[in-house]
């Protein structure tokens, strides 16, 4: 739907201020995608888990509200905040390593689901659909 693209292009924008490279930032949607199609309002985990990244109250979620992960730009600076702190995804980022394995290792590292090895090779069969062959720019704006 035409609110499902804004909601990921508008996190992709906030993503790439924040300094996540446009490779990094779409595999942090795609990994949104899966977890939510990009619902605000989804709630999943029995009640524990909110938001278009299904942030958890026992995980990136901790000490945040439930209005707070429902709210994009909130849910999304934790995320950013998240991916910026973590050596592996910058260095993934710094090498330009490809979407599929930007997906894979944002599934793993930042999004931790049950299964997240198996979680993580489905989300990149995502990316290969949804950026059919284009090219995302790896470069970060820094």
């Amino acid at each position: 739907s035409s609110d499902r693209t804004l909601i990921a292009e508008s996190v992709e924008d906030q993503l790439v201020l924040a300094g996540l490279s446009a490779r990094m930032a779409r595999a942090a949607t795609i990994n949104a995608y899966a977890e939510s199609r990009l619902d605000p309002t989804a709630i999943g985990d029995n009640g524990r888990s909110v938001g278009i990244f299904q942030l958890s109250s026992r995980g990136l979620g901790h000490k945040m509200s439930i209005e707070q992960r429902m709210d994009v730009k909130i849910s999304t600076a934790k995320i950013a905040r998240t991916v910026l702190k973590d050596n592996v995804l910058m260095d993934m980022q710094r090498e330009c390593a490809s979407l599929e394995d930007m997906v894979k290792a944002f599934t793993i590292r930042v999004e931790r689901p049950s299964n997240s090895r198996q979680k993580a090779r489905d989300r990149a069969k995502i990316s290969e659909t949804v950026h059919q062959g284009q090219t995302v720019d790896c470069e970060s704006n820094s």
